[in-house]
C-alpha cells in the first residue's frame, strides 16, 4: 500500500512525529519527557499516547505527523509547548 501523498515513483513516505502534550500540572512524567523532544522519526517512538504512559487512558497528548520532505525543507514546525527546562534547538528565543 502506498502512503498518502506519494506516488509509486517516489517510493514510500518516511514519517516524522512530534509528541504534543499539555505541559500542565496534570501531565505525567512520560508525556512531559516525550513532549520535550524535538520532531523525530516515527519509528523512534517507544511509547504511544495513552498506551505505556503513566496517565494511561487519561492521556490528552496527540501525535502530529510530518513527512521527511516537510522536515527536510523546514516546513515542519513545533506545535506543542515545551516545559520550562526544555532545551530549544537553535537558541534561546523567547
Amino acid at each position: 500500500m502506498i502512503s498518502a501523498g506519494t506516488s509509486p515513483e517516489e517510493g514510500e513516505t518516511r514519517w516524522f512525529v512530534e509528541w504534543v502534550s499539555e505541559m500542565d500540572k496534570r501531565t505525567c512524567a512520560v508525556c512531559a519527557a516525550e513532549g520535550d523532544k524535538d520532531i523525530r522519526p516515527l519509528e523512534s517512538l517507544t511509547v504511544e499516547p495513552g498506551g505505556d504512559t503513566d496517565c494511561g487512558a487519561m492521556c490528552r497528548c496527540v501525535l502530529v505527523l510530518w513527512t521527511e520532505e516537510e522536515v527536510r525543507r523546514g516546513r515542519a514546525e513545533r506545535i506543542g509547548p515545551l516545559s520550562d527546562d526544555a532545551e530549544v534547538p537553535g537558541g534561546d528565543e523567547g
